[in-house]
């Protein structure tokens, strides 16, 4: 017989600090964006209580490599806003969408992904050679 399940649930590896949270049967939210694969749970899930769960949400996601690419200040902010939660449904929505704030924004911005930091580099490569360019175009017109 299957344990009849209340969403949201919450799922995590002994292996990996990462927590993904289930919103409906078939469907994963993962801390790294929308994961959909169809997924049978166990036949006896473990029960938390809230507190139970935030202690070990705010040890282990700290941790993982997406805790700063996800917008999170430091780690006493991020610990303030899960224990600040008052039921499930709440914490859940913390990983839906992470906060963004201005000063997320600025921290996005000045720890940026190997994508976005080779634009920047070509960006700025582009202005420089365009800049050396043009001064040698007017230099060479200003002499002659």
């Amino acid at each position: 017989m299957k344990a009849k399940l209340k969403y949201p649930i919450f799922w995590s590896s002994p292996n990996d600090n990462r927590i993904y949270v289930f919103w409906k049967e078939k469907g994963i939210h993962g801390f790294t964006g929308m994961i959909y694969y169809e997924q049978e749970y166990e036949d006896n899930p473990e029960s938390f209580s809230l507190q139970q769960l935030q202690d070990r949400i705010a040890e282990r996601y700290p941790k993982t490599r997406w805790f700063r690419e996800e917008g999170w200040g430091s780690r006493d902010d991020f610990r303030r806003t899960v224990y600040a939660c008052k039921t499930f449904e709440e914490l859940a929505g913390l990983f839906r969408h992470p906060p963004e704030t201005l000063r997320t924004r600025i921290i996005k911005w000045l720890h940026p992904t190997r994508k976005e930091l080779k634009m920047r580099i070509g960006t700025l490569l582009f202005l420089i050679l365009y800049l050396l360019v043009c001064y040698l175009i007017f230099e060479y017109n200003i002499s002659n």
